[in-house]
């Protein structure tokens, strides 16, 4: 009898384990936090000089372009923060209205692909915006621009860590 006691100990410790990381996960894909940007705002704004720089430099008309919440990062610690969301769809609509037709996955043989990077200084955030074609052995930078956008423009969330955002780009 001690076994089987012992057995059912271990499975229900498994059993709850198993249920803590379901309970985690589930957590972790349901967010409180509300990324809304409204016409009109400064990173709309930011994202149609973005849009319209990339496209002085590059040809986009017509041109699938991939582009990812996961494609922007903190300079300093590459970590994903909220703003790399909000940054990715207000890009991905500025270039959209330039003739770009946005994926969310690389397609094609030299496939196109923005990534970016921000960080913050003293009341600025400075963002690096890159139109980069991927290549087999090498990819070549297109279109670089960088902007700054005050800080004070911004919801003040967007730049701070979250913990269920952390663990999904450590499991990616």
């Amino acid at each position: 009898m001690s076994n089987k006691s012992a057995d059912r100990k271990k499975i229900m410790k498994r059993l709850l384990f198993l249920i803590c990381i379901m309970a985690f996960t589930l957590g972790s894909c349901v967010s409180s936090n509300r990324h809304v940007v409204g016409e009109g705002s400064a990173l709309v704004s930011l994202s149609n000089q973005i849009a319209l720089k990339i496209k002085s430099k590059a040809d986009i008309s017509g041109k699938q372009i991939q582009i990812s919440p996961n494609n922007f990062w903190e300079r300093n610690t590459n970590i994903n923060l909220p703003i790399s969301t909000v940054l990715s769809d207000a890009i991905a609509a500025s270039l959209s209205s330039h003739g770009a037709d946005m994926t969310v996955q690389e397609t094609g043989q030299n496939p196109l692909k923005i990534i970016g990077t921000y960080q913050t200084a003293e009341n600025d955030v400075i963002l690096t915006i890159t139109l980069r074609k991927m290549g087999e052995t090498a990819s070549r930078d297109i279109a670089v621009v960088q902007e700054r956008i005050a800080r004070d423009d911004i919801d003040k969330d967007w730049l701070k860590p979250q913990f269920p955002r952390m663990a999904r780009t450590l499991v990616r």
